[in-house]
């Protein structure tokens, strides 16, 4: 499994299914420039009829291009790459970094970002190491830069991390851009099939064994570019990815940032190694970690919705949670902080308002791949959504999930079900929480029971080898549950309405 949350205050928070296609020798696939975020984030013709021009959109115009394969896989896509019919599924954490390059746009060499990265590794990739292979391969030849247009050059997001999945194996990529904006550095480790890793917007690979090619992968200038910058001589210590790469501070706001959110997830899946929250960076924690008992995709849930409960950290408490115990918080990381340069920050928690979107992948090597990889995509903040599958073999997603943008209230569009219900649950939280929690338990766990049997009526017709009839039963799953969740959901909201009218 992998999990992310898209943690965007004005994203474009429609998912669509981008279908497989087959292309013409000799053609070329265009590169565009990072997407920002805002809706829509992409306008063409490349990506399915999803993205196609409405109205008075404007098409994207190619930053460059590469060769095209003879085929591309179909995939579910939103901001990155999410999976694809393959059970190739992947995560993203935008990370601190030493070094950053430009865009061939704005004066730089770079033609790649992580999010187009993202697609062509879902579009071409049948494992997690393919994926990893298309990704640093392309990133080296073409070179790399951050995402965002106004960050280019702040250490903040210089980097990113991508955590990559099939069926069979999961990795961690740390990457960040050359010095000349030619090429890429990066790392790239595995995760022990019993253990689980967390990333939490910093680098986590420390010392890589170049030797061990079945767990580490390094790009071939790392130790060249960390010695000529000064960031690692080879007289003093070993080789550490992070020490070299990522700006490790003292500072008390940037460890409540990345440091305690790290320390909560280690804490959930394993309590029993008594990690405490108060390392002064990532090198006090370990890459990864056994978990106590076996972890499961609602566990993975569970904890997206962390809101440090119970701890010494806990945002339901205190004053500024106010007389109903609102955990909700303008971080220092929002626009409005950061605009007013305000300094001090909360504990980020794990759930956060601005989430545009958050999912837990599962890829399951004992079922087909029509049914074996699922997407589950929550709408908004985790704490107030009900997560829904998406299965991998589905050619489609739910119309409410592909329709909207978060700049016009819409009954058709499902994030405006789901945050609709978290705004209105600030306003007396312990209370509307408490009906919230209720119904998420409710619907989610109906989910799990629907679809166990809908598994056993699939895997029998896949072995009868009606494999049509698979992806016809697939789909529609896939998009009348999704749609009477988000029913529900509105149905919801109305009795939340009626309940706490005028308190």
């Amino acid at each position: 499994m992998t999990t992310h949350t898209n943690d965007c205050h004005d994203c474009d928070t429609r998912i669509f299914r981008v279908p497989a296609q087959d292309h013409p020798e000799g053609s070329m696939r265009p590169v565009y420039m990072a997407e920002r975020g805002e809706y829509p984030r992409y306008v063409g013709k490349s990506r399915g009829p999803g993205y196609h021009r409405h109205g008075d959109q404007v098409e994207d115009v190619p930053m460059g291009e590469i060769p095209q394969v003879p085929h591309t896989y179909a995939y579910y896509d939103g901001t990155y790459g999410l999976m694809n019919e393959w059970q190739v599924a992947i995560g993203e954490s935008t990370c601190s970094g030493k070094i950053w390059a430009k865009p061939i746009s704005a004066g730089g060499h770079a033609l790649f970002d992580i999010t187009e990265l993202s697609h062509i590794a879902l579009e071409r990739a049948q494992t997690a190491r393919e994926a990893l292979e298309v990704i640093t391969s392309l990133a080296d030849k073409y070179g790399f830069y951050t995402m965002w247009e106004p960050v280019w050059e702040q250490q903040s997001q210089a980097g990113e991390t991508l955590t990559i999945i099939d069926p069979d194996e999961a990795w961690v990529l740390n990457m960040l851009g050359s010095p000349d904006g030619k090429s890429a550095v990066w790392a790239a480790k595995r995760v022990p099939d019993d253990e689980v890793a967390v990333t939490a917007n910093f680098f986590t690979i420390g010392q890589v064994d170049e030797n061990n090619t079945e767990w580490y992968m390094l790009s071939a200038n790392a130790k060249q570019v960390a010695q000529e910058k000064g960031f690692w001589d080879p007289a003093v210590e070993p080789f550490n990815f992070v020490k070299a790469f990522a700006p490790i501070k003292e500072d008390r706001r940037d460890k409540d940032y990345w440091i305690v959110r790290m320390w909560r997830m280690f804490d959930m899946i394993a309590p029993s190694l008594g990690l405490r929250p108060n390392g002064d960076s990532v090198l006090d924690y370990p890459f990864s970690v056994k978990p106590d008992k076996p972890v499961t995709a609602h566990d993975v849930m569970r904890m997206n919705r962390d809101l440090y409960e119970g701890t010494e950290y806990d945002l339901t408490t205190g004053a500024s949670a106010g007389p109903f115990g609102s955990p909700l918080r303008q971080d220092g990381w929002s626009p409005s902080a950061r605009k007013e340069n305000i300094t001090g920050e909360w504990a980020r928690a794990i759930s956060i308002m601005r989430t545009a979107y958050s999912i837990v992948a599962q890829s399951r090597n004992w079922l087909p791949n029509a049914i074996g990889g699922v997407l589950w995509l929550g709408q908004d903040a985790p704490h107030s959504t009900v997560y829904v599958p998406f299965y991998s073999g589905s050619s489609d997603t739910p119309t409410s999930y592909r329709t909207g943008s978060l700049h016009k209230f819409s009954r058709d569009c499902a994030w405006w079900a789901f945050d609709f219900v978290s705004n209105w649950a600030e306003y007396k939280w312990k209370y509307i929480m408490n009906d919230v929690r209720k119904e998420q338990q409710r619907l989610e766990l109906d989910e799990f029971a629907r679809m166990k049997a809908f598994e056993e009526e699939i895997m029998a017709l896949y072995q009868r080898g009606h494999y049509d009839e698979v992806i016809d039963k697939v789909t529609q799953f896939t998009l009348e549950n999704g749609e009477s969740i988000v029913s529900q959901w509105w149905n919801l909201s109305d009795h939340l309405i009626a309940k706490y009218n005028d308190g």
